[in-house]
Order: structure tokens, then sequence, then C-alpha cells
């Protein structure tokens, strides 16, 4: 069974605090000190977007069939990473998430889905996605924060997205494609 984090939810972030990255350190292809394993996935298109949240979907649903723990979770989520074009190198949760944020202009740095599927330690408690942003996009960003019931905060010039619920960064992923497509 998929836990819930315990985390306030809240949406307080301020544009003013913001600090965007710079084309060359968001396109190092060595890792970025808030990511050693940093991947580049700036510029996705809003069809890749949807791409990347189907793949995702049906890992997701694959993994709740699966009551999201065992050995079977764990071949599920192996399987998944090697035969996506889009799943590697992220943890299953975040893939949507990061692609859409990517669509909607936004840099993202780096994620985790908390450990909250295999039940291993992972970097954070709660599923999460620090992205850098620019003032301009951060509405359409919001409006989906808050449609999912998903939290945004600034962190240390950039942004943070987080949930209590994993499935709810793919609830925010489908609203971001929505309010990017209108």
């Amino acid at each position: 069974m998929l836990d819930r984090a315990d985390v306030e939810i809240r949406r307080t972030v301020d544009s003013a605090l913001l600090v965007p990255l710079t084309d060359a350190q968001a396109s190092t292809e060595s890792g970025m000190m808030l990511n050693h394993h940093y991947v580049d996935v700036r510029g996705c298109s809003l069809a890749d977007a949807r791409l990347a949240l189907a793949e995702e979907a049906e890992a997701l649903e694959q993994l709740e069939a699966a009551d999201w723990a065992g050995d079977v979770a764990d071949q599920l989520m192996d399987d998944a990473y090697h035969e996506s074009e889009f799943l590697f190198g992220f943890d299953i949760g975040t893939t949507g998430a990061i692609h859409a944020l990517s669509a909607a202009g936004a840099t993202p740095i780096t994620s985790c889905n908390g450990g909250v599927i295999d039940g291993e330690k992972h970097s954070c408690d709660v599923p999460t996605i620090l992205f850098s942003a620019t003032a301009d996009i951060l509405p359409r960003i919001l409006r989906a924060a808050d449609v999912a019931e998903v939290g945004l905060i600034n962190n240390d010039g950039h942004v943070e997205l987080f949930a209590d619920w994993l499935p709810k960064f793919h609830a925010f992923a489908e609203q971001l494609l929505v309010e990017l497509e209108s």
C-alpha cells in the first residue's frame, strides 16, 4: 500500500526570490552541485510530456496492482526503467511532473519519490521536485498545483514542488499540461 507522507501542503512561492539557472548551469554534462546525476530535460515538448505521462501512468497502474511493494513492484520498476524512453533516470512517480514542468519552461533540477514505493531510504522523506523557474511561468504552475493539491515553496532561489501522496504529482502534471494547452 502506498503511504501518505506527513507534510503540510502549502503554496507560498515568492517570485521575487527566484534566481533562475543560467543556460550554462542548466546544460552541464557533469551534473550540478544540487544533483550529481542531473539530466537536462529542458525544452520538452507538450507531445513528449504527454508521452512521458502516459508511460508513467502505465507503470503506476502496474505498481498499484502490485500493492506498491515487494518483489513484484521492484521488477515492475526495473522493467519500466529499461523499457521506457522517459522514465529512465527518474524515480517512478516524478517523471510526468518533471516533463510537464519542462514543457512549461521550467528547468527541473532534482527529484525524489521519497522512497514511498520501495521503502528504501531516499534523499527526501516526501515526494519532491526542485526546479528553476522565472516569474512569468509561475501562474500556470501555481494553478495546476492548487488543483492537484500539491505544495510549492521557495527553496534557495528555486521552487520546490512537494506532495503528501505520490499520485498527486501525476495529477499535477495532467493539470499543468491542460494549462499549457489552453
